[in-house]
């Protein structure tokens, strides 16, 4: 059969994605010619939601190497190109046709594309930007490589085949919010990248990957030499050079090691301007150094960055931080540098844009108070204290709108939880007559 040149084998491997497999496949139904998905030992309904679409599966035993599952998966396509995605990845509907021209024109072999997965870290809501060669053409001894983080790149280069970009998006929603099942997934990760070094120590790109993933884990001091070997290896990608900088200054960040951290950053964004994660990095790293200066001067350039018509934003492989994060620290700075205006300004901007977070609204409140405007303080920290990622400091903040607002029989109800509990309470002299009589409460005294 002669195929056209935009044909595609839509190629993947599967383990269980029952749950998102029928949505996957629907995406990509109407740009492949074939579909293969090599199963390697799914004992739900994979299966015969692949075969429900007129899909080849190949039943694959699972030796610890997923690279091994996808080169599989490889062997079976016929079509002159090969588009991959994961069970729970779908292509955006309009990159269909950027997809479609990309392969009809013939001006590359292997293509980059946007994975575009929400995820919260920390408490923040960030979009990550993983861009990976997801497209590629067939049968020029082009195959994976890697126990896990599997990649092309090595043998494409290998082959001299020639690398495109795109602004092709793949939706990625697999990350469960499950800390147990997130949990188990780093570890499975950690001992296949630790096996993989074992028998590839010279593979910049795994220990780059082991650095992210000792990071996730909370083993920092592993995860800083995990980027130091990554930095010091040759075939690291030159895109991934910044971003191991950057993660390398966020783990000694995390460390304490702010003075060394904020070095590499620096190199981060020398290297690469546009990485947008380093900016928040950078901020908060001046902050612990009191240099508030420039954690506001890094910011404002993120925010600058960001909505500028003339910048894309979304680079090839970042984190894109939560935009309404991103304002409330800089109003957290222009806070401690006294510029009340700016910070109640970029607090506002936070709250206007949708801010979930406690600390906007409890920030907004402490410039709010600071400037007499009680009401509306006490406004902010209710909306605070509803959020409910509260600290004992709101009920100390809620307890002084109060009682400058006359209302004397809240500012002492405001305290109970703390009394109750014997946690400590400073005030300053101003309140401390508030303190004694919610005290005198607990203990059953008639407080008038």
């Amino acid at each position: 059969m002669k195929y056209r040149p935009y044909d595609i084998s839509f190629c993947m491997i599967v383990k269980n994605g029952a749950e998102y497999l029928q949505r996957c496949l629907n995406s990509v139904r109407q740009i492949s010619r074939e579909i293969i998905i090599v199963d390697t030992g799914s004992d739900d309904d994979t299966v015969n939601i692949a075969k429900s679409v007129g899909a080849t599966v190949v039943h694959q035993s699972w030796n610890d190497h997923f690279a091994d599952a996808r080169n599989v998966a490889l062997e079976y396509a016929n079509c002159p190109w090969i588009f991959t995605l994961d069970a729970d990845e779908t292509l955006d509907p309009i990159s269909e046709p950027e997809l479609k021209r990309i392969v009809r024109e013939n001006k590359s072999d292997v293509v980059f594309c946007d994975i575009i997965s929400e995820k919260k870290t920390s408490g923040q809501e960030t979009t990550i930007v993983n861009s990976l060669p997801r497209l590629f053409r067939n049968k020029m001894d082009i195959r994976y490589e890697g126990r896990v983080h599997e990649q092309i790149i090595p043998s494409a280069i290998l082959v001299k085949a020639r690398i495109g970009y795109s602004t092709i998006r793949i939706l990625h929603e697999g990350y469960s919010g499950d800390t147990a099942v997130e949990y188990d997934k780093l570890q499975r990760n950690l001992r296949l990248l630790l096996m993989d070094i074992e028998e590839h120590p010279e593979r910049g790109f795994t220990h780059f990957h082991l650095g992210e993933t000792y990071s996730l884990l909370g083993q920092f001091e592993d995860a800083c030499q995990a980027y130091i070997n990554a930095l010091d290896k040759n075939d690291l990608p030159q895109y991934l050079k910044p971003r191991a900088l950057q993660n390398y200054g966020n783990v000694l960040y995390k460390l304490g090691r702010y003075n060394e951290a904020i070095g590499f950053v620096d190199q981060a964004l020398e290297q690469d301007p546009s990485l947008s994660m380093a900016y928040v990095v950078a901020a908060r790293i001046h902050m612990k150094l009191k240099q508030y200066e420039s954690a506001v001067q890094a910011l404002e350039r993120l925010i600058g960055m960001a909505e500028s018509r003339d910048k894309q934003f979304v680079v090839r492989y970042d984190l894109v931080p939560d935009m309404r994060f991103v304002h409330t620290i800089l109003a957290h700075n222009y806070l401690l540098l006294q510029a009340d205006d700016k910070a109640l300004q970029s607090y506002t901007h936070a709250v206007e844009i949708g801010s979930p977070y406690y600390d906007t609204y409890s920030g907004m409140g402490d410039v709010l108070f600071r400037n007499g405007s009680y009401k509306s303080a006490l406004e902010s920290y209710q909306q605070a204290y509803r959020l409910g990622d509260r600290d004992d400091e709101i009920y100390v903040k809620l307890m002084q709108c109060y009682y400058e607002l006359g209302n004397m029989a809240k500012a002492i109800e405001m305290l109970q939880p703390l009394v109750i509990r014997q946690q400590p309470i400073a005030v300053s002299q101003r309140y401390s007559p508030v303190v004694e009589l919610a005290k005198q409460r607990k203990e059953g005294v008639v407080v008038h």
